[in-house]
């Protein structure tokens, strides 16, 4: 709609100014995506009209290749801004099987600013006009003509003022972009792609490759299809990753030795390939350059405890400087030099009783004081990048009710933060071209399921969820399964039977709940939730009655589960930046660290008395599969092996399960069982490329649950209309 005359849209609570496209809730703006703007002028302009899918596709998705679950995922994104219910919408009312209808009233008013500007303009036209009629003598024209000139210049001045204020504002507004202005675009339709950076000048991208037997680092020409391998065979974990200034060269870091957290080496190499540089090693986090490409700056651990920023000659590692330690304020985090070479921006993490705050800092290059730019948050703030005019930055954070990773602008030096993104795909590895034309990024999802099969994972029943991606389950009985998936926005607890039927959510209330583990007696369920403000642990009874949250701990607090007796909790706990295995009882009290690792996946055995889990040893080169005894904390097993997603014990204790790549195509994941004592090779009980992220038996030992799927990635870039 571009009539001023019908600019504006009212319904309910909210505004929809479809000229600026922007939706306002009493003056205030509610962000939305470029897609859910287009849904919702499409909806309010057809109030009280059934739109089906088809009509939908056609107005708002320009009849693209799309299915149904986008239309869904969408109107689910819309609701949650509007605040609509599903069961009681006030604004969008599903019509099953056929599509949906705007139920809302709606009522159009017209640009009157526009209006009164003109009668305004036609008014002073008139009136000068009746001057110059009256005034008929000579000696009278004479200063009329006089009066004509005086009007007229200071008609022009008044123009060139105006004319130069628009302009000013035009600039000092272009700083701060128009993000429904931009749309987006698929950088590949290869899901085993990544993209790191977009050069300054916007003409190409670098992207990781994970190809069938080595990954690489690849530059594509955007104008293009063909793509140039920059690096082959990368094995080790890259740390990041910039573009030089000049659109040269790309530093980035390799994981030496990922079992050390500053064993990282800086290297150069041409974005044309060729032979790469090492430039120095001993680095944990960056790189960043200075705006000449002079200087570098990176973190470091500096010993026990201590992390430093520094920076370093960019060509050869030399003179450097320790810019801030953490054992003098606090510690740094992802370092990003400013367009103006004045000022490098941080995040920092505080640690309080109620829980971690994230806040973006800034610290001179010299060295100095730090200055906070945001307000401490509870929500994680990742690869935050420069608009090159300096009004502020990009950034990655996870949401305030989702806690999904989604695209934000931090304006500088205000520090004020704007959604760009506002749905169910996660983000990241944001950059952006100097122009601020072009911001690429990786969109990315989880697409699992939970399929009933038995001990040899043969193909069984998947179950028709009526929620999405579920990450977390249990069993409560032989019969019933406890599990965490996404609905209206938010990640909620369900229940169902093992067929699938009988679902329900545990909890009617709009919270965030997640990761349930069942009691042995299927009485109780323990799970993490965000609904006394960070994320802790909270217990509840079968049926989702009395939830109470069972410690406050300070720490952040991941994957809590049961011990095979019911008498503790055992759950992950961020400790010195690892995450290690700690436990409280039942009653709250504690907690007691378990295991002192920096431990991924970990599982008790049946009998409660170790733990297995999967850490780098300090002195291995490669992740490795440990076995500890809980009483003692002493390790019993050490297995030279890895799994990235899976590893539980069988339900005997004798076995374990866990995943891996095949060795001979990449593209297939591998379901293994393996003896504890290692007395036989492996017993390969499934090959898909399907991934197995999480299993959990029945207490008759009867039925296995697998929450199985793939992880979509997309590179995407924002482009500016």
């Amino acid at each position: 709609m571009n009539d001023p005359r019908q600019r504006y849209l009212d319904f309910g609570e909210f505004r929809l100014d479809t000229q600026e496209r922007v939706l306002s809730r009493g003056g205030i703006a509610v962000p939305l995506t470029v897609r859910c703007y287009d849904l919702l002028v499409t909806f309010a302009n057809n109030g009280g009209h059934l739109l089906t899918h088809e009509e939908l596709m056609a107005s708002v998705w320009n009849d693209a290749t799309v299915d149904r679950s986008s239309i869904k995922q969408t109107i689910a994104t819309l609701r949650k801004i509007l605040g609509d219910v599903h069961e009681e919408p006030q604004y969008i009312q599903t019509v099953p099987r056929f599509g949906y209808r705007f139920v809302a009233d709606v009522a159009s008013q017209a640009d009157e600013n526009l209006v009164l500007v003109a009668e305004r303009e036609s008014l002073t036209v008139l009136d000068y006009e009746q001057q110059i009629s009256t005034n008929v003598s000579g000696a009278e024209q004479t200063s009329s003509f006089g009066k004509r000139a005086l009007v007229l210049s200071l008609g022009a001045l008044l123009l060139l003022i105006l004319g130069f204020t628009y302009w000013d504002l035009r600039v000092r507004s272009a700083t701060k972009p128009d993000f429904l202005s931009y749309t987006w675009r698929s950088l590949s339709p290869n899901d085993k792609e990544a993209v790191v950076a977009i050069s300054p000048n916007g003409e190409f991208i670098i992207f990781y490759e994970r190809a069938e037997r080595s990954d690489c680092l690849k530059m594509r020409r955007l104008a293009g299809e063909e793509s140039i391998t920059i690096l082959s065979n990368l094995n080790a974990p890259m740390w990041g990753g910039a573009i030089s200034h000049d659109n040269n060269y790309f530093y980035y870091i390799l994981a030496e030795r990922a079992s050390m957290q500053n064993a990282g080496t800086l290297y150069r190499v041409s974005v044309l390939g060729g032979q790469p540089r090492k430039i120095l090693d001993g680095i944990s986090g960056g790189p960043t350059l200075s705006p000449d490409d002079r200087r570098v700056a990176f973190i470091r651990n500096g010993g026990p405890d201590v992390s430093e920023l520094v920076s370093a000659d960019a060509t050869d590692g030399s003179d450097e400087y320790v810019i801030s330690r953490s054992d003098a304020q606090p510690a740094l985090f992802n370092p990003a030099w400013s367009p103006d070479g004045n000022r490098i921006v941080c995040f920092i993490r505080e640690k309080r009783d109620d829980g971690t705050y994230y806040s973006l800092v800034e610290i001179s290059p010299d060295g100095g004081e730090l200055r906070k730019l945001t307000e401490p948050s509870k929500q994680y703030i990742w690869w935050h990048s420069w608009l090159h005019d300096g009004s502020g930055l990009l950034a990655v954070k996870s949401d305030d009710d989702t806690n999904l990773r989604q695209l934000v602008f931090i304006s500088y030096p205000a520090g004020e933060i704007t959604k760009i993104s506002n749905d169910l795909n996660q983000y990241s590895a944001m950059s952006v071209s100097d122009a601020g034309d072009k911001i690429v990024t990786n969109r990315y999802e989880r697409d699992t399921k939970i399929v009933i099969t038995d001990e040899n994972a043969t193909d069984g029943q998947t179950l028709n969820l009526l929620a999405c991606c579920p990450d977390t389950l249990s069993w409560l009985s032989d019969d019933q399964i406890v599990f965490d998936a996404f609905a209206d926005g938010k990640r909620s607890l369900w229940t169902t039977s093992a067929d699938g039927a009988n679902q329900q959510k545990l909890f009617l209330s709009d919270t965030q709940d997640w990761s349930p583990n069942a009691a042995p007696d299927g009485r109780s369920v323990v799970f993490l939730s965000t609904r006394s403000g960070s994320r802790q642990i909270w217990k509840c009874n079968a049926d989702g009655s009395k939830p109470k949250q069972v410690a406050q701990l300070a720490q952040d607090v991941d994957t809590p589960r049961f011990s095979p007796d019911g008498s503790y909790i055992y759950f992950s706990l961020l400790k010195d930046s690892k995450w290690t295995v700690a436990r409280i009882n039942v009653a709250g009290e504690g907690p007691e660290i378990i295991l002192d690792q920096n431990v991924a996946l970990w599982d008790l055995s049946p009998d409660g008395k170790s733990i297995i889990y999967t850490y780098w040893p300090t002195d291995q080169s490669q992740q490795s599969v440990g076995i500890s005894d809980v009483a003692s904390k002493e390790l019993k097993l050490l297995y030279k092996t890895s799994t990235r997603y899976l590893l539980r014990w069988t339900p005997d204790g004798k076995g374990l399960l866990y995943e891996q790549n095949d060795p001979d195509d990449t593209s297939q994941q591998m379901l293994l069982r393996q003896a504890v004592l290692l007395s036989s090779d492996p017993l390969l009980l499934k090959r898909s490329p399907f991934v197995n992220y999480f299993v959990a038996v029945s207490p008759d030992q009867a039925k296995y649950a697998y929450v199985r799927g793939r992880l979509i990635s997309s590179p995407m870039m924002l482009v500016r209309k």
